[in-house]
């Protein structure tokens, strides 16, 4: 009867470390996929956070490595994010797209076909 007791603690324990440790991992990959309209797009030669507006002109920081120009979207999510300025030229101000984040950075951007 100890062996059988014995058994079920381990097997419970073990299943209690698979659920925290499942819980971790989906909590952590953090990437959110989500289908937006592109509001408005920010450039910032000087690769400072400080990015400015296409069309607005309004000045926003943003999360930016300084080594080169910032590209930035803000999109119907009310979120502003950088992105990659050789893909930030292939899309334009009202236009559909998903789009994948981690950390307010894209990670993927496509068109809405």
């Amino acid at each position: 009867m100890v062996t059988i007791k014995s058994k079920i603690f381990t097997l419970l324990f073990l299943l209690a470390v698979l659920a925290i440790l499942l819980f971790i991992w989906l909590g952590r990959s953090g990437s959110i996929q989500q289908e937006v309209t592109i509001i408005e797009k920010y450039y910032s030669a000087d690769g400072s956070g400080k990015v400015t507006g296409v069309k607005t002109q309004e000045v926003e920081n943003v999360n930016a490595k300084a080594d080169g120009p910032t590209c930035a979207m803000k999109f119907s999510n009310d979120r502003i994010l950088v992105v990659d300025c050789e893909r930030y030229l292939d899309f334009e101000i009202g236009e559909k797209a998903f789009i994948q984040f981690d950390d307010g950075t894209i990670t993927e951007i496509r068109a809405k076909e």
